[in-house]
C-alpha cells in the first residue's frame, strides 16, 4: 500500500481539498498529498486495489486521513475513471466529503447509547429485586390472612358456643 501510494499522483486540487488537509498553498497540497494518509487509510487503499482489478470504474467509501497537521479526519471519498481512462486509470476524480463531525457526533451517540444502557440494566435489576421482595411480602401476607381467618372463625364458633352457653344457663 505504501509502495501504491507513491504512484498516485495529484495534478489538481481545489481550494476546499487545500483547506481540508491544512496545505499553506495548493504546491505544498500536490507536493505533499501523500502525508494525508496514515495507517488506518492503507487499508483504503487496498479496497481500491481491489476495485481496480475488478475492472470498476467507480467506488465509493467511508476512510480515515488526516491533516498536514496530524489531526485525524473521517472523510467520504467517491472516485471515478474519467471517459477514455478506464483501461489505465490514468486520470480518476475524487470527491472528498469531511464526515467528521458526524463520526463524532455517532461516537457521542453510542457513548450516551451505553451509558443508558447500564442505567436500564440497573434499574431492570433493581425492579426484579423489588418484585422478588415484593411477591416474597405479598406470600407473608397471604399466610398471615389465613392465619387471621382461620383465628377469626375459630372466635365466631367460641362466641357461638359461649351464647349457646348462656342459653342453656337461663
Amino acid at each position: 500500500a505504501q509502495k501504491g501510494l507513491q504512484l498516485i499522483k495529484v495534478i489538481n486540487l481545489n481550494q476546499a481539498g487545500i483547506n481540508l488537509f491544512n496545505f499553506k498553498d495548493k504546491k505544498d497540497a500536490l507536493d505533499n498529498f501523500h502525508k494525508t494518509y496514515n495507517d488506518q487509510s492503507l487499508d483504503n487503499i487496498k479496497s481500491i486495489y481491489f476495485a481496480i482489478l475488478k475492472k470498476e470504474k467507480s467506488s465509493t467509501y467511508e476512510g480515515v486521513r488526516q491533516t498536514i497537521d496530524g489531526e485525524t479526519l473521517y472523510v467520504h471519498l467517491k472516485w471515478l475513471v474519467l471517459p477514455s481512462y478506464e483501461e489505465s486509470y490514468a486520470r480518476v476524480l475524487l470527491s472528498i466529503s469531511d464526515i467528521t463531525a458526524i463520526k463524532n457526533y455517532q461516537k457521542e451517540l453510542n457513548k450516551h447509547k451505553d451509558h443508558l444502557e447500564e442505567i436500564v440494566l440497573e434499574r431492570t435489576n433493581e425492579i426484579i429485586k423489588l418484585n422478588s421482595d415484593l411477591t416474597q411480602t405479598n406470600s407473608e401476607l397471604y399466610k398471615k390472612t389465613e392465619e387471621l381467618s382461620q383465628t377469626i372463625q375459630m372466635l365466631k364458633e367460641t362466641q357461638d358456643q359461649l351464647i349457646q352457653s348462656e342459653k342453656m344457663a337461663s
